[in-house]
């Protein structure tokens, strides 16, 4: 659910709203103001007014006994903030994660063209030295290869905006909800330069690997060697290396995030959340003021709806609540004072998460009774005042005691209540946070005192089978008792549980995607070069053979080669990984950043791949008929 309803892009219709201040019964910290401030006016300086003023609602609508000096107590402060960075929120830094593996696989990709570049660049040294001794200068020469490499890049970035046209297509349509406007995204000016740009660097990149190569580059020796194919010496063999050894260290860190993720996402998916989601459905009823004055006809309309959807077929039991439910909600935070633990005078209990609950609620969620009971119709209907509070509520305040019986209020002039159950711990706001001490309080207190409104009530129907079909039986239900009354934001529980984790599985997919192709580039790029590597050295393996060395020797040698390479791409790499997963760990749930399983795990894959892209030439190498080589090198 946004924190800014009524400011999204999809929203259609605006209405007043009205402040009646001969209705106001107490102070609610549930509104959100918009403002904006006047040029040159600092953040700071409307916090510091704003504060000044704090105590004024106080005085003019006393709240149950507590004063402005009690809310300061409960950490309650005047905050303002940027419109821009309440929307976006902390999603900043998943973005900056998934941009930096898009960079990551563009450096990938632009080292295998500056190999295939530099290939090139060695097959053709007979042509450039044919140009430099009818008098083309080097200047001239590098300005050819960078022509080429521009022109690769730029028609490579104009493939690239059409593939990303259709991707954001796609990831418009099935990303998360919780990505803020992310029904904005899309290609517009400032994209297209971006690609440009990075289109014209990139090939200048990798176009500049052979342009280098022109300073060490004579003409004579090109000429003299050009219709050889002897070894391309160890220079040469020691930047392709280079290159594909930044290229598996890279891709091993894009594996190593894509593996972190995974673990976390699938920790997240073990977790016991202490309530059972699935074949529950959730909507909202909003009841208008007018037709449903108070509290009394806004629980009445409650009371009898419940009534009517658990006598439909197919609907297992029912429940509501004005905070809705874990995971799916934020519940709210109050002090509770508690009997047992008189608060000092001038003290402020601590806040612990409050959840309201129509009878039915726990059997609803499935959230398991560990002693007592839970809250019954005669509670709402009597105003019994019964309380149940979560299993790490009574550790933390009555460990070797029966919580049974014992009081507590949640505003220090009201009626106490009384616990008359203990439920099992739930976590509340988001899989990955530990459990924290709730009170489930009744709709109706004591008497016929309400903790909040309860003219909105967020309900769970938990149903045989798919809850998608009891949408219907819902529908009906609601007509019959009034039909000017809407339903809105229709969900199940499990869709909330998997929107809670949607950063965590955006993330993951899309490093997932890019791992994947880092590794076949990673691949690639170390078959081409010992590709390459082998067809040079034809007659070298020619004469070993011919001298006796036999085709396991020859395989064993090239083989040996490429492990060094991938050996010392895998070293750097997880340098670079232990670093950079560092910046993870604010997704991460469940798994150390340098977790060893995983770092070894992805590492163990890459090299395995690395080593089967290398084993074609090293068998095409081992195969070579040594006559056959030995004539082709002489003639």
């Amino acid at each position: 659910r946004s924190p800014l309803r009524g400011v999204e892009a999809e929203t259609e219709l605006w209405l007043p709203f009205g402040l009646d201040p001969a209705r106001a019964r107490n102070i609610n910290f549930s509104l959100q103001a918009f403002a904006r401030l006047a040029p040159g006016v600092a953040r700071e300086r409307v916090e510091t007014e704003l504060d000044a003023r704090f105590a004024r609602p106080f005085e003019l609508y006393p709240n149950e006994g507590v004063t402005a000096e009690d809310i300061r107590q409960m950490g309650v402060r005047v905050s303002v903030r940027p419109l821009q960075e309440t929307v976006v929120g902390d999603i900043g830094g998943v973005l900056w994660v998934v941009m930096a593996a898009v960079g990551v696989i563009l450096l990938i990709a632009c080292a295998n063209v500056a190999n295939l570049f530099l290939v090139q660049a060695e097959g053709r040294d007979r042509e450039v030295a044919v140009r430099s001794a009818i008098g083309a200068s080097r200047r001239r020469v590098a300005r050819t290869f960078l022509v080429e490499s521009c022109g690769l890049g730029l028609v490579s970035g104009v493939a690239g905006l059409g593939l990303a046209a259709l991707a954001l297509r796609v990831g418009v349509q099935f990303g998360p909800r919780e990505l803020p406007r992310l029904a904005e995204v899309g290609l517009d000016g400032s994209a297209l330069a971006f690609t440009l740009v990075a289109s014209l660097a990139t090939g200048l990149a990798f176009g500049s690997f052979p342009v280098a190569r022109l300073r060490s580059w004579r003409t004579v020796i090109a000429l003299k060697e050009g219709g050889r194919g002897g070894s391309g010496g160890k220079k040469r063999n020691r930047a392709r290396n280079g290159l594909v050894v930044a290229q598996l260290a890279l891709a091993l860190v894009l594996l190593a995030g894509s593996g972190l993720l995974l673990r976390t996402f699938w920790n997240l998916r073990s977790v016991d959340p202490g309530f059972r989601a699935e074949n529950v459905l959730t909507f909202r009823v909003s009841l208008p003021f007018r037709e449903y004055p108070g509290d009394d006809p806004a629980l009445d309309f409650h009371r009898a709806l419940l009534e009517r959807i658990e006598a439909s077929p197919g609907v297992v039991s029912a429940t509501a609540g004005p905070f809705g439910f874990p995971i799916q909600t934020t519940g709210n935070t109050n002090p509770v004072w508690i009997e047992d633990e008189p608060t000092p005078p001038g003290q402020m209990p601590t806040q612990r998460p409050i959840r309201i609950a129509m009878p039915g609620y726990f059997e609803t969620l499935g959230i398991p009774l560990v002693s007592g009971r839970s809250i019954e119709r005669r509670d709402i209907d009597l105003g019994t005042g019964a309380v149940v509070v979560s299993r790490s509520f009574v550790d933390l305040h009555w460990p070797d005691e029966d919580p049974l019986g014992k009081r507590i209020r949640a505003m220090p002039d009201a009626e106490w209540l009384t616990i008359v159950g203990v439920a099992g711990d739930v976590r509340q706001d988001a899989l990955h946070q530990v459990p924290a001490p709730t009170v489930y309080l009744g709709a109706r207190l004591t008497g016929g005192d309400t903790y909040a409104g309860v003219g909105a009530m967020t309900y769970g129907v938990r149903t045989e089978g798919d809850p998608t079909t009891a949408i219907p039986v819902v529908r009906e239900a609601l007509h019959e008792i009034d039909p000017n009354v809407p339903l809105a934001d229709v969900s199940t529980l499990e869709v909330a549980v998997d929107r809670s984790m949607a950063r965590t599985s955006f993330t993951m997919v899309l490093l997932g995607i890019t791992s994947v192709v880092a590794l076949m580039l990673g691949a690639v790029g170390i078959y081409g070069v010992m590709a390459y590597v082998v067809s040079q050295r034809t007659r070298e393996v020619g004469v070993r053979m011919a001298l006796g060395a036999a085709p396991p020797t020859v395989l064993r040698l090239v083989l040996g080669e490429a492990a060094i390479v991938v050996g010392v791409g895998l070293a750097l790499g997880l340098v670079g990984a232990t670093g950079l997963t560092h910046v993870l760990r604010s997704l991460l749930f469940g798994v150390d950043p340098l977790d060893p399983l995983t770092l070894g795990a992805v590492a163990v894959a890459l090299a395995g791949a690395a080593l089967v892209a290398s084993l074609l030439p090293a068998r095409r190498a081992a195969r070579v008929d040594p006559m056959v080589a030995l004539r082709h090198e002489c003639g």
